[in-house]
């Protein structure tokens, strides 16, 4: 059933065994695509946001729903475009292509009550996976406790299983647990929540053969390589939805993820000309391990005036990340036609920060009969800084000497500013809405070796972006819609840098002083 911009589907229409889950019903549905992966499309568009009865669900994990849920407990499925914050509040649509998102709402009887499921399973050479979901419904109330473990990294699960993993190659050990809630205090109030930790172990061993096909002469590479990574990730999130009035809506939303990553890999190459003649061959290992922090926390309020369509609207979002790292990198590289060997030992630390912030005040003024102008601002401001120190081994066996190939330092900052100006008619049958948008910025980008400046680049971009928007409307069931807009891409700071940045000797990288912004 199409009403207006949703697609509706009725879940009991769509088979499925008794303990299927929601990922086993929406493979039944015309249209929705769900990969061997778990990546959910829509007529080609990825769902990257899932609703229960039009609250979010383990904002971070759509499939921790999909996976999980049983189908019995769902009553529709619906598709449409998913509204920032700002456009519900305003009414206007914002520049680009809005994501579609899933909304699944819950049979009425299973509103109330207690609801679990359980699997286990185990088999030869100690294999094992378990799946537990225990889910607490009471009206718009709801407390869900998801868990799951396993060391197959299986990818494509029977229907009706809990539980798989997300596995790229190799063999992966999985843990993970979350409890989810959503609680209305009074029909004022609304408050949402998530905590979360995975856990997830990886062994991948893996050979290639690849031949380059070049004006210069045809190349062969041959490459085995052996890599096993640890990650463990804490998550959690919390959203409140207050009106205080009739008139009033005020939203609070804040994240916070703290993560371990333990990475090391052992490999070997050889390269081959076409005749069979060595081009270079060697071997490395390299280790690595890094702690990542990153919170972002945003409000806005909007308030409604006793003119119709008058509104106004304000909002603030900051985001700061910390990451730090340490590890070594040994390799050995034999070059045939120069009869030279080059030999690597080297042990290196980095880091990695960047704060953000957003300010942005909307408002809309009704100027006729459905017609209205809408005027926004925003400020935008973001800096960054990564730092990498390289030390090869010294006589002594100790790391002290600098490795100047490895070793950088980059600091960016950028601001930039946000002016539109929108006209939007909302008819009985044509919709359309007419924008402009002025976008000037400036970003600086330096290079540092230590305390030596290297490069400086600097940008002062004035952008401008008209937006349109045109609907018609024939039917509750049937319209047509056309958007355009304009956005010119600029290359960073980084990418129009002349100093070479190398990740291993064979791959070095270098900015390009010459290129050109696209439209």
């Amino acid at each position: 059933i199409v009403r207006g911009d949703t697609i509706e589907y009725n879940a009991d229409s769509y088979k499925v065994s008794e303990h299927a889950v929601v990922e086993d019903l929406l493979r039944k549905i015309p249209g929705i695509n769900v990969s061997a992966d778990g990546k959910i499309t829509v007529n080609g568009k990825e769902i990257r946001k899932i609703y229960v009865d039009g609250k979010e669900f383990f904002s971070d994990d759509p499939e921790m729903m999909t996976k999980n849920l049983p189908a019995k407990i769902i009553h529709k499925v619906q598709v449409y475009e998913h509204k920032s914050e700002h456009e519900k509040m305003t009414g206007f649509k914002e520049s680009g292509e809005n994501d579609k998102v899933l909304n699944f709402t819950v049979k009425e009887e299973m509103r109330k009550g207690w609801l679990g499921n359980m699997a286990l399973g185990y088999g030869s050479k100690n294999r094992y996976e378990a799946q537990t979901m225990i889910n607490r419904m009471q009206d718009d109330d709801r407390y869900t406790f998801i868990g799951r473990a396993n060391n197959i990294g299986s990818q494509m699960p029977m229907e009706g299983s809990f539980f798989f993993g997300d596995m790229n190659g190799g063999l992966e050990k999985i843990w993970s647990g979350g409890l989810n809630l959503n609680k209305s205090f009074s029909e004022k109030m609304d408050v949402s929540g998530y905590i979360s930790s995975d856990k997830n172990d990886r062994e991948h061993i893996q050979k290639s053969k690849i031949e380059h096909i070049i004006a210069q002469g045809n190349t062969i590479k041959k490459d085995e390589s052996n890599t096993i990574s640890s990650m463990l990730r804490n998550a959690g999130s919390a959203r409140f939805n207050w009106q205080p009035d009739s008139l009033t809506t005020i939203l609070g939303n804040t994240n916070l993820s703290l993560a371990n990553s333990q990475n090391t890999n052992a490999s070997t190459y050889h390269t081959l000309e076409a005749n069979g003649d060595t081009i270079h061959r060697g071997n490395s290992s390299n280790t690595n391990t890094g702690d990542n922090y990153t919170f972002t926390g945003s409000i806005s309020a909007s308030h409604k005036f006793s003119k119709k369509g008058r509104s106004i609207t304000a909002s603030l979002q900051a985001s700061a990340n910390q990451g730090t790292s340490s590890g070594s990198n040994h390799s050995t590289i034999y070059f045939n036609k120069q009869q030279r060997t080059e030999v690597l030992d080297q042990k290196n630390t980095g880091s990695n920060n960047s704060a953000y912030f957003n300010g942005q005040l909307s408002y809309v003024e009704p100027i006729g009969k459905d017609k209205f102008v809408s005027f926004s601002y925003s400020f935008n401001t973001n800096t960054s800084e990564s730092d990498k120190d390289a030390r090869n081994k010294d006589d002594d066996g100790n790391y002290t000497l600098l490795d100047k190939r490895y070793t950088r330092s980059v600091l960016s900052n950028s601001k930039s500013h946000n002016l539109m100006l929108s006209f939007r008619s909302s008819g009985e049958k044509i919709d359309y809405q007419l924008g402009f948008r002025l976008n000037p910025s400036f970003n600086e980008n330096k290079s540092y070796m230590k305390d030596s400046l290297l490069d400086t680049q600097k940008q002062n971009i004035t952008e401008y972006s008209p937006d349109a928007h045109f609907s018609y409307i024939f039917s509750e069931r049937e319209r047509v819609s056309l958007r355009y807009s304009g956005r010119s891409n600029h290359p960073s700071a980084r990418q129009l840098s002349s100093v070479s940045e190398t990740t291993d000797p064979l791959y070095v990288t270098y900015g390009n002083p010459n290129l050109k912004a696209a439209f």
